[in-house]
């Protein structure tokens, strides 16, 4: 494990195509790991390092070591029952995820192997999920 990780929390590493994917049952963050981003007024594809909170928040970083400083982090996506999370395709072919917020703007993403396209788009929805059950036991 690497330093990052404290021993209270479960981590599995998956790699595959030189990327890691990193997951734990840390207490706010459900998953995190590079994916590229589409830009939304330059179309070219950065690679960020995203993470995923349980409170519904993706937020996305330069590198991973500015995830320790939110105020760091390039971006927030709220995922909420408001949020479409859908398939889509770049043009070249390559299996993106689509995030429309109704309080930001679209965004594509793209993990860098199938895998990782399987557990980030699990790891969406449940969060998803959680944070609309949530909302209807307050509501």
């Amino acid at each position: 494990m690497e330093g990052s990780f404290s021993r209270a929390h479960a981590c599995t590493i998956n790699e595959s195509k030189g990327h890691t994917l990193r997951r734990w049952s840390g207490r706010n963050v459900v998953m995190e790991g590079l994916m590229e981003k589409r830009g939304i007024w330059i179309r070219s594809w950065k690679t960020r390092y995203f993470v995923l909170e349980s409170s519904g928040r993706l937020r996305y970083f330069r590198c991973e070591a500015d995830k320790h400083y939110p105020e760091r982090a390039k971006g927030t996506i709220p995922i909420s029952m408001d949020t479409v999370l859908e398939p889509a395709e770049s043009k070249t072919g390559r299996k993106c995820i689509k995030i429309s917020a109704s309080d930001g703007p679209t965004l594509k993403l793209s993990a860098r192997s199938e895998v990782a396209h399987m557990h980030w788009v699990r790891e969406l929805q449940k969060v998803q999920n959680n944070v609309c059950f949530i909302s209807d036991i307050f509501l």
